[in-house]
């Protein structure tokens, strides 16, 4: 998480200024190759792990880890700019569902209550995206726009843990 040089607002929106150089939207970078080796996506993931646990140490939830609030910094890290969904866990759980819905913790579809884990499941899931060119809800070859909403909360709910198959190609230590 870049450094907060100063913020503003109008009638309709915070800005926050950040000390960072963007060099790359990570989602265009991903689109563009695909998927990444397994080597350098543990460098992403590592390097948005230390963003998150940031957050996490002051007492916030991100709960919008997805390649498009994602942007690589000169050195190649993961910077968290958009945290438009992060929320301070101070009080009840949140209930509410925001994000990128492929993302989503099965808590989060649920409406029951989430909170630091999500973040963890999402970064997860946004692991298995970066090796695999998709998204664990989504067969090989399927259409990720026929899935309904509907369906793809489905999938994330009927989900245990093991059940995953370990994508083809993939190393062992990838499927722990």
């Amino acid at each position: 998480v870049p450094l907060a040089l100063t913020t503003f607002a109008d009638e309709a929106y915070l800005y926050v200024v950040f000390k960072a150089r963007i060099v790359a939207d990570f989602e265009q970078m991903l689109d563009g190759v695909g998927a990444l080796g397994e080597a350098d996506a543990a460098f992403y993931a590592a390097s948005l792990l230390s963003g998150i646990a940031h957050l996490h140490g002051e007492g916030y939830a991100c709960r919008n880890i997805s390649p498009d609030a994602l942007m690589l910094n000169a050195a190649g890290q993961l910077q968290l700019l958009d945290l438009r969904y992060a929320i301070k866990l101070d009080g009840p759980e949140p209930t509410d569902t925001c994000g990128s819905a492929h993302f989503f913790a099965p808590e989060q579809v649920k409406q029951v209550g989430h909170g630091k884990p999500v973040d963890f499941w999402a970064l997860g899931v946004l692991l298995f995206q970066m090796i695999t060119g998709g998204v664990p809800w989504i067969a090989e070859g399927e259409d990720p726009d026929k899935v309904s909403e509907l369906e793809l909360y489905s999938r994330i709910t009927s989900h245990r843990l093991g059940q995953l198959a370990r994508p083809q190609g993939t190393s062992e230590e990838f499927g722990d």
